[in-house]
């Protein structure tokens, strides 16, 4: 149990930082709500989320895959090796993009007019376009600093960037007034500003030298995600579409706007997949197969509880803060919110799910996999939308995470056979349930005072897990840590 407790502090700790640093960007944009939806209308958050749509999945598309790539090889490299495959990969992305980028833009026109039927946005675009080049400069130290686990440096990289990110649009925009053109502006301004950074933090760790040997291997495990990662922009974006064709501009922006507070759902998860992946792969290399597998099964079952209080809570209250810090122009947007953070907790556990697939190198299922689960969101999406509009978009998402997460973890068990403690994690999930329904029994009109109530009571379902699904040795162990820290002793 030594080795729980030491892979636990290590991967809470790297969690925790990771999390913050993935939320500073997140967190200020929350920060701003009150300002922006009080100086922009819902079409232009409409318009936002629009070209949102097209930046995402060209972004996913630039990405190759090598991040995965590097975070996967890093370690198989000496130094001098290391270096050259970092800087082939990384003038082979750029280069690429580059020539893409060109074309894109040429084509802004034409494009903008096939996906939103309005060429006028082709202005919006072409700006995008730079920025989600720009943004691919910081690719080699976040993956250089993730794998060698220098969580600070992490941290001060996404301080400085959220903090660019955040000024400038917010000069434009308030300060200016330049609406949305400004939010368009200021974000490639502070995406200019951290690529500068970036650009200085990646020439110290690459040489300047090509070889194709590295990027080969690269583009093999990496292009197969690329279908992979287009089958999850269909599950998070298509629905905008159909909402925009079905409803209206300014309804993809409430969906936009309820869908950004069931996002901080998918930045936990996500935080902790960041610090997981590289501990994952680590783990397995440090202590072997067998052993490691115990400590991923136990470690998952922590997992569940932590993300699954999370989500319980954000259910709760993310509706009423939303109310409370919008203006009432969005507070239509509130009701979809706890079926988004459904979703992204589905989602979560997928990403819990899929390490071994990467771990054994079978990316090439994964297109087939997230294929078939994008096929059910787009098909529901078709059937709902048109019908439901913003509540038909947000469950079809969650259809299409069930049935992704189902999928990867049948395969996943059967390359890396987990033992899994379905006993707990069934008894976590009915505790968690039962509090946030319990919540919705609440009647208040007043946001302010239905969030003080609605925490009260989810946060009965802490001792509730502590007294039904934690063991007692687990419950000894966690006082005993907090006795030594409160204590000061080691």
């Amino acid at each position: 149990m030594a080795g729980i407790g030491g892979s636990l502090k290590r991967l809470s700790e790297n969690s925790l930082v990771y999390g913050l640093s993935g939320m500073l960007g997140r967190l200020i944009g929350f920060l701003l709500i009150p300002v922006y939806t009080r100086v922009l209308t819902p079409e232009d958050y409409g318009v936002l989320a629009l070209i949102g749509l097209a930046t995402t999945i060209i972004g996913m598309v630039y990405q190759m895959g090598f991040n995965g790539a590097m975070i996967r090889y890093y370690n198989e490299y000496q130094e001098s090796q290391r270096r050259v495959f970092l800087g082939s990969t990384f003038l082979f992305q750029m280069a690429a993009t580059a020539v893409a980028s060109l074309a894109i833009v040429l084509l802004s026109g034409p494009i903008c007019r096939a996906l939103f039927g309005d060429a006028s946005l082709a202005r919006y675009l072409v700006v995008s376009m730079a920025g989600v080049w720009l943004s691919l400069i910081g690719n080699v130290p976040s993956a250089c600093f993730l794998i060698r686990e220098q969580k600070w440096a992490v941290l001060a990289l996404s301080v400085f960037g959220a903090l660019a990110g955040a000024a400038f649009p917010l000069y434009f925009v308030v300060w200016l007034r330049m609406g949305v053109w400004g939010a368009f502006l200021g974000t490639l301004a502070g995406t200019a500003l951290a690529s500068a950074v970036n650009l200085w933090l990646t020439a110290r760790e690459i040489d300047w030298k090509f070889d194709w040997a590295p990027v080969r291997r690269a583009l093999a495990f990496g292009l197969p995600l690329i279908p992979h990662l287009l089958s999850h922009w269909a599950i998070n974006y298509f629905d905008r579409l159909l909402i925009q064709r079905f409803a209206s501009t300014s309804e993809v922006g409430l969906y936009s706007l309820g869908y950004n507070f069931g996002l901080i759902m998918s930045l936990i998860t996500g935080s902790i997949n960041t610090a997981w992946a590289p501990f994952f792969y680590n783990i397995n290399k440090e202590k072997g197969e067998e052993r490691a597998k115990a400590e991923v099964a136990r470690l998952s079952t922590y997992w569940l509880m932590l993300v699954g209080f999370a989500a319980a809570a954000l259910a709760a209250l993310g509706p009423e803060l939303l109310r409370f810090m919008a203006a009432p122009a969005f507070w239509g947007a509130s009701k979809v919110v706890p079926v988004i953070v459904l979703s992204y907790f589905v989602h979560g556990m997928y990403f819990m799910a899929v390490n071994p697939i990467f771990y054994k190198e079978r990316t090439g299922v994964l297109p087939w996999l997230s294929g078939a689960a994008a096929a059910v969101n787009i098909g529901l999406n078709l059937i709902l939308v048109p019908r439901y509009g913003m509540m038909g978009a947000a469950w079809s998402a969650v259809a299409g995470f069930a049935v992704l997460f189902a999928m990867v973890i049948v395969y996943s068990r059967r390359i890396y056979r987990v033992p899994y403690e379905y006993g707990r994690c069934a008894a976590t999930l009915c505790v968690l349930a039962s509090a946030w329904l319990a919540t919705t029994l609440v009647g208040i009109d007043s946001p302010a005072l239905a969030l003080l109530a609605k925490s009260g009571i989810i946060s009965l379902a802490l001792p509730a897990l502590g007294f039904l699904v934690i063991t007692g040795p687990e419950r000894e162990r966690a006082f005993g840590f907090l006795g030594r820290r409160i204590s000061g002793r080691p």
